[in-house]
């Protein structure tokens, strides 16, 4: 295969393994030249939406592979994906111009709508398909994904990757890459004695070795299981990274479709002002899945991206509004960390067009007094978004120590005693600078949440 891409096939190995990695580095290029993308699976790919995409600035698309659905197997695909990578007024060539087309496909579960679910099949037949999705998807089942059998409906010759291929697509986008924290799945891997994480990684691997033995430049993008960063192997099997859910969330079948936030931070998982500041419909997610994104801060995904960062892999987020306002946050907060954002639906059902960088920003420019300021998110708590309650049990031990909730306590006795809420406020220093604050005996924290803020006051003067 070497020699097939133009390397001497006696080059020997170190000449080889530079080849793969500077292929890989092209891979990485290209996804770090996206700058928009839209991922539509739940929405009929009709000459309307085709249309809304075709004119759009979108850099990359990620769609359904139709024609696995059952009763769309005539669905015109390749010349769908071609029609989808010529951007306005491109003259149609295959070139650096052109936007980037990727399949999504499911790769840890069995959906019951594609061409390969055969009649009776359900939990337990064939044994490989392990119980019915954790998140409520009707239809979906997840699968010990290590077997020969679910494999080969992918990788042997004319199966599904080959198809994809044909079709014209640049890639894929891996979905269910986290099947292995599935708790059926894992016994299921148990009892086969299979270590379902490295099944995975293994997986996601032979996915690219094959899409790669017919072109070396197909782009694989794994979806979620961050956690996977910190494997080499993992590493090297994907180009890039989209990791949902980072600071919104909806529920399954739309019920929301969005709008509901994460924990900001470790330490507001599970807390009763948490829960609390949520909406009904948010709480009846939180309620219903436990183990669901609504028990997860955006702090563990934002830790576990950065791995990627340091290795130089492209991350993509995908998360769930609605709301103008939170959009608008969402895709200024994911572009002034370097990642590449696109907000939708949690059916992922409808087309979302470009979101800019805010022309106006929101005042906090490195390099001015109010850069260090965290903005909460639309429909947020702004005091309790802002305090830091894990820095501050840190550097206040005896309110560790004793057990107390640290935002009441500052707010009752700490600020009095001239205690921060966050690394960023400087209570004394505040009240000190303006003295009008002080002779009002407000709370400073309060007061610059509250007002000074907008006022353009400095949350931490320096005298």
């Amino acid at each position: 295969m070497i020699a097939d891409y133009g390397v001497p096939a006696d080059s020997g190995q170190d000449t080889a393994l530079a080849y793969v990695a500077s292929a890989a580095a092209g891979r990485a290029d290209v996804l770090r030249a996206v700058d928009h993308w839209v991922y539509v699976i739940g929405a009929e790919l009709d000459a309307s939406l085709t249309t809304r995409i075709v004119d759009s600035d979108h850099d990359m698309v990620v769609i359904d592979v139709v024609t696995t659905v059952r009763g769309s197997e005539g669905f015109p695909l390749a010349s769908t994906v071609q029609t989808l990578k010529q951007r306005p007024g491109s003259a149609g060539d295959a070139g650096a111009d052109d936007r980037l087309v990727l399949a999504y496909i499911d790769i840890g579960q069995a959906e019951d709508y594609r061409t390969y679910w055969q009649d009776g099949w359900g939990i337990g037949n064939p044994d490989w398909i392990t119980a019915l999705d954790p998140d409520g998807w009707e239809g979906n089942f997840p699968v010990a994904y290590w077997t020969e059998a679910w494999q080969d409906i992918w990788v042997r010759p004319g199966g599904y990757l080959d198809r994809i291929v044909d079709a014209g697509f640049d890639g894929v986008y891996l979905d269910w890459v986290e099947g292995y924290s599935d708790e059926n799945v894992a016994a299921a891997a148990a009892a086969a004695g299979v270590d379902p994480v490295q099944a995975m990684v293994d997986w996601v691997g032979t996915i690219g070795d094959h899409l790669r033995a017919r072109d070396d430049d197909l782009l694989v993008i794994g979806q979620n299981a961050a956690d996977l960063l910190v494997m080499s192997d993992y590493r090297a099997a994907i180009d890039g990274i989209a990791q949902e859910h980072v600071w919104y969330d909806g529920g399954a079948d739309n019920e929301p479709p969005g709008d509901c936030p994460l924990p900001r931070t470790h330490a507001d998982v599970d807390t009763h002002a948490y829960f609390n500041a949520l909406s009904p419909a948010c709480q009846a997610v939180y309620l219903a899945y436990p183990y669901g994104p609504l028990h997860v801060s955006s702090e563990y995904y934002l830790e576990r991206l950065a791995v990627a960062d340091a290795h130089g892999i492209p991350v993509f987020t995908i998360d769930y509004a609605t709301e103008p306002d939170t959009i608008r946050w969402i895709a200024d907060t994911a572009r002034a960390l370097g990642y590449t954002p696109f907000v939708t639906t949690r059916n992922v059902d409808v087309f979302q067009d470009v979101v800019e960088r805010s022309d106006a920003g929101d005042g906090n420019t490195p390099g001015s007094d109010l850069a260090d300021v965290p903005l909460p998110p639309p429909g947020v708590d702004p005091l309790t978004w802002a305090f830091d309650a894990a820095w501050y049990l840190a550097a206040e031990r005896d309110v560790a120590a004793a057990g107390v909730d640290p935002f009441g306590h500052y707010m009752a006795y700490g600020w009095r005693e001239g205690r921060d809420p966050a690394p960023w406020f400087d209570s004394d220093a505040y009240l000190t600078a303006y003295p009008d604050v002080a002779a009002a005996g407000l709370n400073p924290f309060l007061h610059f949440v509250q007002w000074g803020y907008t006022e353009g006051r400095d949350p931490a003067p320096d005298f």
